[in-house]
């Protein structure tokens, strides 16, 4: 895990991802260095209607699945920021398609990391990710952003 937010964006393989652009903005706003408004706006053009819609829907499913729900299993301190994103974010979009990208990216994880073995050397850091995860899915519901 993750031990600051400059750590987890320094990953290489993140920065050269497909998402690489949209994880510098991303890390761009949650740094404090621009506003929810410009990060949305920016996102929104990247995501400019593909002329097929299912690309849409899974560059969307992998800025999520790559970028915010990431950093929201590993830093717990970012869940009310990345909350106001996706609030922000959630009506430029189609919601069917926000709702199932969002969607794949938590189930996804949930399947991943569930109940630990309780025999596994890393026990403590996926129960870690596994709390972070489901907190962070308990402020998108309060907030409206997600039904789970």
């Amino acid at each position: 895990m993750a031990e600051s937010l400059n750590e987890f964006f320094s990953d290489d393989a993140l920065a050269d991802s497909d998402v690489g652009n949209e994880a510098a903005l991303i890390h761009d706003y949650l740094a404090g260095n621009i506003t929810v408004y410009t990060t949305v706006q920016r996102l929104a053009q990247s995501l400019q209607t593909p002329s097929n819609p299912s690309q849409l829907e899974y560059t969307l499913a992998d800025i999520l699945d790559s970028v915010v729900v990431r950093v929201a299993e590993e830093l717990s301190e970012t869940h009310d920021t990345l909350v106001t994103l996706l609030c922000t974010l959630k009506p430029q979009i189609e919601t069917s398609i926000f709702k199932s990208s969002l969607g794949f990216a938590l189930n996804e994880r949930w399947l991943r990391y569930g109940d630990p073995d309780p025999s596994s050397s890393h026990r403590d850091e996926l129960r870690a990710i596994w709390t972070n995860l489901n907190n962070f899915a308990a402020l998108m519901h309060k907030a409206e952003v997600q039904d789970l």
